[in-house]
């Protein structure tokens, strides 16, 4: 798969991974990013839309490279709901549900951070997708915190829309 390369209404680099079959309108947000590049270890709301770009980034290319990013960036307690599944509150259940799906194509709407104290923050977005072959439309809501070795997600929520 090739990136697609667009621009959005805002100026900044919109980039997608996508397959052929993915309508062009459906293109993941980002500055260039790659997701193993490593993250900024200050706090900037910068580094927290980073983060949530690169996630996303990362589920569309295959399961084992999304496994590999959210292996490195949850946190050891994570609690994790989405609206299809129950609450999950282990790592690897948390880890298997976020990698498991095929995300066809992806675009990130209103994607904002907020601090909520010096060592957690929180970024929240809306998400127009392809999932498994279906469109896909929720809000997302993911809060960070730092440890020793970077930011870690704490907590990560989508409701359909």
């Amino acid at each position: 798969m090739k990136p697609a390369l667009r621009k959005c209404g805002l100026g900044s680099p919109v980039v997608g991974i996508r397959s052929t079959a993915v309508p062009d309108s459906l293109l993941l947000i980002g500055e260039n990013l790659h997701w193993s590049t490593p993250v900024r270890a200050e706090l900037t709301l910068d580094v927290l839309t980073e983060l949530e770009q690169r996630a996303w980034r990362a589920i569309m290319l295959e399961s084992s490279i999304a496994r590999s990013f959210y292996e490195t960036v949850l946190d050891d307690q994570i609690v994790v709901l989405l609206a299809d599944q129950p609450p999950i509150q282990e790592r690897e259940a948390a880890l298997a549900a976020l990698c498991g799906e095929k995300w066809e194509a992806c675009r990130l709407d209103g994607l904002n951070a907020k601090r909520l104290s010096p060592m957690v923050g929180f970024a929240s977005y809306g998400i127009v997708a392809i999932r498994c072959g279906a469109p896909y439309s929720a809000r997302a809501c993911s809060i960070y915190v730092r440890r020793d070795d970077g930011w870690k997600l704490r907590f990560h929520q989508r409701a359909r829309r």
